[in-house]
């Protein structure tokens, strides 16, 4: 594993316990994945988190596709429903094609099939 760049972001406060975060931009895509796939063991150490870095365009679509997401799964609790990168809304059915639903558009949710 080869980390290309790794860096603090922010300034050291004495007597301050609050974390710093780090960010690291791996050589090799299939590292950071690695890393992003285990980062559920550290659950059990308060203080510590692993999440991707997005861009604020797609963290906005994401937070708009959230409570469609919930809505989604609880009208339909035999669906798959998931949400998937950047801020895509996938629901599949056994034995059916899948519908999806993209809050990357400027203000509406959208619906697309694919």
């Amino acid at each position: 594993m080869i980390i290309n760049r790794a860096h603090r972001l922010g300034t050291f406060k004495l007597g301050n316990r609050s974390d710093i975060p780090i960010i690291a931009c791996f050589m090799n895509y299939n590292d950071a994945e690695y890393i992003l796939s285990d980062a559920k063991t550290l659950k059990s150490f308060p203080g510590y988190s692993i999440d991707r870095v997005v861009s604020r365009e797609i963290s906005e679509a994401r937070k708009r596709v959230w409570p469609l997401y919930y809505d989604t799964k609880k009208a339909n609790p035999d669906e798959s429903v998931r949400i998937v990168y950047p801020a895509n809304l996938i629901c599949e059915k056994k034995d059916s094609c899948k519908r999806r639903v993209s809050g990357m558009e400027s203000n509406s949710i959208t619906n697309k099939t694919s």
